[in-house]
């Protein structure tokens, strides 16, 4: 196997780079080296804050921190140097539920004050992150107008006024807002009656114990380009909607490729 110069001199420079952070030449190197090295150290789980803050550079335009030990609002500030991101992953892992609660992540006061600065994201993943909440939300819908992927699943801060909040956002077509215990009918049928409902084609709802089938029913009415509906795990969904969505995969005005559900049994009564 054949390695180009490149690759060499980046795994050479990873191997060091604890000892080029503390020296601050990181800097100085190409922006495009500086991409190749944020990218993988993040992914490997070794970027720290002082490295973000040195390989950080206007030119990027993907960013995935997911693996990443991040807590210090000081260091996230110099993301708002990304004006030109495009995908951004902060979803919350295990390595960051190692974490004392007061240090995981980052606020959303210092979360809000960036999201000015990311007007052209087209996807933001940011599954069980504990700084995000309606304001979020309502943040995101009014600076990032292009967005069209967002993952939101497990941030128990939401309600149905920050999904209200994301129905101004035209472009979204992918939404996972999964085991989010706010998330009611209200905001179901709000998203239906939204800019998104023609072109919206995923959903997840897993897990969202408030919904019913009146929530679901509306989504399969209005939302025709409605291709993935997630509902499993949500026990006020009955069989209503199941047979619903059989029909939505057999109608001609929507088309539905994958549904998941669950069936509930009332357990004393059931006979085999």
């Amino acid at each position: 196997m054949f390695y180009s110069l490149q690759d060499l001199c980046i795994h050479e420079l990873i191997k060091q780079i604890d000892y080029l952070t503390e020296l601050r030449v990181l800097k100085r190197l190409p922006h495009n080296i500086r991409i190749v090295l944020l990218d993988r150290t993040s992914r490997r789980g070794i970027l720290t804050e002082k490295m973000l803050t040195q390989l950080i550079t206007p030119r990027l335009r993907e960013l995935d921190l997911s693996e990443c030990l991040l807590s210090d609002d000081s260091y996230i500030a110099c993301l708002a140097e990304c004006n030109n991101l495009r995908e951004l992953h902060m979803n919350n892992n295990t390595r960051s539920s190692l974490l004392p609660p007061a240090e995981q992540n980052i606020t959303t006061s210092a979360f809000l004050a960036l999201i000015p600065h990311w007007s052209n994201l087209t996807e933001i993943q940011l599954r069980a992150c504990q700084f995000v909440d309606d304001q979020v939300l309502h943040c995101i819908a009014a600076n990032c107008l292009h967005v069209k992927v967002i993952n939101v699943s497990s941030c128990t801060l939401v309600t149905n006024d920050g999904l209200i909040a994301l129905c101004v956002c035209s472009g979204l077509f992918c939404l996972n807002i999964s085991k989010i215990p706010g998330i009611t009918d209200e905001g179901l049928i709000a998203l239906s009656q939204s800019s998104s409902y023609r072109i919206i084609s995923e959903l997840n709802l897993c897990h969202c114990t408030q919904i019913t089938d009146v929530g679901i029913k509306e989504l399969l009415s209005r939302c025709t380009k409605l291709k993935i509906l997630v509902i499993h795990g949500c026990p006020k969904v009955t069989e209503r909607s199941r047979q619903l969505s059989q029909l939505a995969q057999a109608g001609e005005n929507l088309r539905l490729k994958q549904v998941t559900w669950t069936v509930y049994f009332d357990t004393p009564n059931l006979q085999i």
